[in-house]
């Protein structure tokens, strides 16, 4: 044996480097000098390792053979190190080999005997052992196929699946030798498989897809060799499985559930179960795989000292320790045709694992690795099928126990949970403003619906069955009550109005799987609560307070919020990651009178307190048309009356007085919209400016009238410039001046007021 760093060169290597696959020859070499240590696995480098602080040694032993066991360097048995197979070639040389001649020697190309110790020529001691001498090239050549009867009657889909169970394969030649190798394996159980008839095995063949096409069960193959009986197969519909007879022969028949036969399987060298629930030092040990006869049943042998295999006296399966000849585990209260397969109670015969004798413990049997999840019957499903609310099992065990959360007693719900390195635990927040469903301009208050998502880490928590499907694993409500959760309060709440629709707790990441132990009987993925947040989404509808400001009316940008707080309880424990708080709004951004803008985490949050911040900006395009339209024409109707005759002063007076009317009217109407607020508003402005302009037009109306004078002689005033018009009345010559200022007034001052005034009026609605 060769020591490294005092442990056995297979310990102190990592062992992924040693691939062994069982009833094949594997070749072994390893080189050293006083710098460099090399491994050879299969004729190729695995390890390469500077020797430097090494320490080597050789520890020849004194039965290198077949069952026989080895001792630690500082002496003793090992019983984890016992060699059950053949050994060949067992060389020393005094030279360190070329890698040319290491893979020749693993591909028995040359004999490759060492010039120091050789067990083709040294003479060694061989005791309690098989020793012969076989060609080298036999060494070399790919293993042949080997089948194991299953001398128990089963229908062909039970049988099938049997095979599936065990890890190999429906018996199928695909050769003249195969064939031959099979039907010979048959010979011991003629008088057991259907002891009356010749057909005695299911073959694993079907030409249930195409009729007389013969394809291979597991693969769908198709079979290029047959060895149907010269009046076989008949065919049809009803005739798609095939049976051997002791002769070598097929038929074809029918595959009716109430047509039964033998089986056998087909061993391959990758081909091995796991037994899973006993102590093992390593798992290799827990390697088992069918081989031999006990008792006209299959034997399941261990790779190192354990067999299972079936004992007739007492009707039961046992485990025995083939080294101390003792039994140690019996399984009783099985149906007689049925394997040690799957999940099972066994009972302690002898002391194992520190279980006294006449207790139980529970072993599973199956092929299935820590990356796949172990029905109760022995069926492998992968992990993402278990708990996924479907039936994936065929004895439907992957949907029970499907508790998704695992706390120790230690843990206390009313506590909060510590975040990384014993700090401050935070809280992730996930708003979403789903609608906001009516807004009250007058009693200042928003109804909402919304969404909250708060997300922890809780390392306390072992999480299992989590799934990557969207919405994450949702917890049920039992395993919610095992778990803390964040407590928070609405501040800005009105009239407490507040109704929880929905809650949920889930866990949204699949992160960090780890696989189960070997000696594990449970085969379900864990996961670490450090390394999978939890998160509760709250749905809620609720009417908030908002503070509306009014002067900007009918242009307004309302900012609205819901403010949250954590409980002072939380005060040194909890506290809100804002910066990694993430904001959407789902609903129409456009309302009946608003559109939302501007959705997002507000300036004043802080540790304790968050703050969603929404404007709600006030959409003008109806009170334009209402409002602003209508009062602009009787503003242009009002101006227009100046360019009236100055003799009908009725028309004009009626006309202004009229509009002045209209418009206090349509201003009374929309102030009784709004709310009831001593705040000057941008449309107050804009109806005071209107009604001044109409006010002052009436005034002009007033005041400005035609002076007239009796015309007697036109010469006694030469310079005057006058503008002569025909009296109405029917009495004398009469001649009216019109005023300079009213051309003044309503050519120049009137249009520059308006102009200015809508200047700043809308340059403040639109830029400031």
């Amino acid at each position: 044996m060769v020591w490294l760093n005092g442990l056995g060169i297979t310990t102190a290597l990592d062992k992924n480097a040693w691939n062994v696959q069982l009833e094949e020859w594997n070749h072994l070499c390893f080189t050293f000098t006083q710098s460099i240590f090399t491994v050879y696995w299969q004729g190729d480098v695995g390890v390469l390792q500077g020797a430097s602080g090494l320490q080597l040694g050789l520890a020849p032993e004194r039965n290198p053979h077949r069952g026989a066991g080895t001792g630690h360097a500082r002496g003793g048995f090992d019983a984890t190190q016992v060699i059950v197979g053949d050994v060949a070639q067992v060389s020393i040389w005094d030279r360190v080999l070329e890698p040319r001649e290491v893979r020749d020697a693993a591909s028995c190309r040359t004999l490759a005997r060492g010039n120091v110790l050789s067990s083709d020529t040294t003479p060694v001691e061989v005791l309690g052992v098989k020793s012969e001498w076989v060609a080298l090239d036999l060494i070399c050549k790919s293993p042949t196929v080997r089948y194991v009867v299953m001398p128990e009657e089963r229908p062909f889909p039970e049988s099938n699946t049997l095979c599936r169970l065990l890890n190999m394969t429906l018996a199928v030649p695909f050769g003249p030798e195969e064939n031959e190798l099979l039907t010979e394996a048959l010979q011991p159980f003629r008088s057991v498989c259907s002891p009356s008839k010749d057909w005695k095995l299911w073959l694993g063949i079907t030409d249930v897809e195409v009729e007389g096409e013969w394809r291979e069960v597991s693969t769908s193959q198709v079979l290029e060799y047959r060895n149907f009986v010269s009046v076989y197969p008949i065919g049809g519909t009803l005739y798609n499985c095939a049976l051997l007879t002791v002769e070598g022969l097929w038929q074809d028949t029918d595959c009716k559930t109430t047509n039964r036969k033998c089986s056998a399987c087909t061993v391959r060298t990758e081909n091995f179960l796991r037994l899973r629930g006993l102590c093992f030092d390593s798992e290799y040990q827990t390697y088992f795989r069918l081989d031999g006869y006990v008792h006209g049943r299959p034997m399941f042998y261990g790779y190192y000292d354990m067999v299972i295999h079936y004992n007739a006296s007492d009707d039961a399966w046992v485990l025995r320790n083939a080294l101390e000849n003792s039994t140690l585990l019996r399984l009783p209260k099985i149906s007689r045709y049925s394997y040690p397969l799957g999940k099972y109670d066994w009972t302690v015969v002898a002391d194992v694992c520190g279980r006294p004798p006449g207790g139980s413990l529970t072993l599973s049997l199956s092929a299935c690795s820590n990356s796949q999840y172990m029905c109760d019957s022995g069926q492998c499903v992968p992990h993402t099928k278990r708990c996924n609310l479907y039936h994936d099992c065929y004895d439907k065990t992957d949907e029970l126990n499907c508790r998704k959360v695992k706390v120790g007693d230690e843990y206390q719900r009313e506590l909060p949970p510590t975040g990384p390195g014993n700090s401050i635990l935070e809280l992730k927040p996930n708003f979403k403003l789903v609608r906001i469903a009516n807004v009250e301009d007058i009693n200042m208050v928003v109804t909402l619906e919304f969404q909250i998502t708060l997300s922890w880490v809780d390392d306390r928590v072992l999480l299992k069955h989590l799934h990557t499907q969207k919405g994450g694993t949702i917890l049920t409500r039992e395993e919610i009550q095992k778990l803390w959760t964040p407590r928070y309060q609405f501040m800005n709440l009105a009239r407490g109005e507040k109704n929880l629709l929905e809650e949920n707790i889930f866990i949204a990441s699949v992160n960090d799987p780890q696989k189960s132990n070997y000696n594990d009987v449970d085969l379900d993925l864990t996961y670490s609560g450090s390394n999978n947040s939890l998160s509760i989404t709250q749905y809620y509808t609720g009417t908030f307070m908002c503070v509306f400001t009014y002067f900007s009316y009918p242009f307004d940008v309302q900012t609205c919020t819901i403010e949250i707080i954590l409980p002072t309880k939380y005060e040194d424990s909890v506290r809100f990651a804002n910066e990694e708080a993430r904001v959407a709004y789902v609903g129409s951004q456009d309302l009946a009178l608003y559109t939302v803008q501007k959705v997002q985490i507000g300036e004043s949050s802080g540790p304790r307190r968050m703050v969603l911040q929404y404007n709600l900006r006030r959409r003008p395009g109806v009170i334009m048309m209402t409002t602003f339209l209508p009062s602009a024409l009787l503003l242009l109707v009002s101006w227009a009356t100046l360019f009236i005759k100055l003799e009908a002063l009725n028309v004009r007076a009626v006309m202004a007085l009229t509009t002045l009317l209209v418009l206090y009217t349509l201003f009374s109407n929309v102030s009784k919209s709004l709310p009831t607020t001593a705040e000057i508003k941008l449309i107050d402005i804009w109806f005071f400016f209107i009604i001044f302009i109409l006010f002052s037009n009436i005034m002009v109306h007033v005041f400005i009238r035609e002076t007239t004078t009796a015309v007697h002689c036109l010469k006694t005033l030469p310079k005057v410039r006058q503008v002569k018009v025909q009296s109405v009345s029917p009495g004398g010559n009469r001649v009216a001046v019109l005023l300079p200022f009213l051309n003044i007034y309503r050519l120049f001052i009137i249009p520059f007021l308006v102009i200015i005034f809508n200047l700043v009026f809308w340059l403040y609605v639109f830029v400031i």
